[in-house]
């Protein structure tokens, strides 16, 4: 649903919108109305925006409960909320709207009056920066999930969890393929995107169990190659929010690491068979908890 405010129409029409009357909406309406017929358009343009004689009439209408005043209001004191839901992009500001506003009472209002314009430009922002590894921004992002409601909460967030399980898939095929595994690829696994992760709403559990695990098995299969690389990634994954049973297997792991680590690299000396069947079991242990 496209979004337009009236704030920019009453401020043009020099309206006190602190205290907005039905006769002072009258007066602006006539205004408006009249110097629309004057430029001989189908448009007024106010600032960047164009506003229909429908757009004028539905707006100054909408004008009239106090209360929407007050969330258009909010939405315009939110910059980067604004530019989201009225041009479907996102600034590079950490913050996409104060965290105030969750404690103001009238904020369970406030989410099913934005929830219709901002579910399909927050959905759509959310899985473009996902898609391009940009984690930062999705985590601003995702901080729109607390203005979404029920009704629209498939809209906003189908598209990210089928690009999560597809990133789940990828590691998986990386993990049987070794022609296809590339640690480049991997360069995103860092606390950028453990926090994503972690911030998630609770239904994306399963998925971001499932991207723990792929990247875990390909450690398992991979690491005795890239014994530092993978390190690196278990030490990340030690901050991610998971299962008892996988938070344990990634602790292991750390641990063999360091000792790989402390012990020389691999071409110094072959593995010791109590590490092989450390590994083995290891492997073993984690297959049935994540089969329970």
């Amino acid at each position: 649903m496209e979004y337009k405010s009236p704030i920019p129409l009453l401020r043009y029409a020099n309206v006190d919108i602190g205290s907005v009357s039905n006769d002072a909406l009258l007066k602006a309406q006539k205004r408006l109305l009249v110097e629309l017929d004057l430029s001989g358009t189908n448009s007024l343009a106010i600032g960047q925006q164009s506003f229909t004689k429908d757009d004028i009439l539905t707006l100054i209408e909408s004008a009239r409960e106090t209360q929407f005043i007050r969330f258009h209001e909010w939405i315009h004191e939110n910059p980067s909320l604004l530019k989201l839901i009225s041009d479907g992009r996102a600034d590079d500001s950490r913050i996409l709207f104060s965290g105030k506003l969750r404690a103001n009472p009238a904020f369970d209002s406030f989410r099913s009056f934005i929830s219709p314009f901002l579910a399909q430009p927050l959905g759509k922002a959310i899985h473009q920066a996902f898609l391009k590894r940009e984690f930062v921004k999705v985590d601003k992002l995702l901080q729109g999930a607390d203005l979404i409601i029920s009704a629209y909460y498939d809209e906003t967030f189908t598209k990210l969890k089928h690009a999560i399980q597809a990133l789940a898939s990828e590691i998986k095929q990386m993990q049987t393929d070794a022609s296809r595994f590339n640690p480049s690829h991997f360069d995103f696994v860092d606390t950028s995107f453990i926090r994503v992760l972690n911030n998630l709403p609770d239904d994306f559990e399963p998925l971001r169990e499932q991207v723990v695990v792929a990247l875990v098995n390909l450690a398992v299969t991979h690491g005795k190659k890239y014994q530092a690389f993978f390190a690196n990634i278990h030490e990340t994954l030690l901050l991610v929010k998971c299962r008892p049973a996988t938070y344990q297997v990634i602790e292991s792991n750390v641990k063999v690491a360091k000792q790989n680590a402390e012990r020389g690299t691999q071409q110094s000396s072959g593995p010791s068979p109590f590490r092989i069947i450390f590994f083995i079991l290891l492997i073993l242990s984690f297959i049935m908890r994540t089969c329970h």
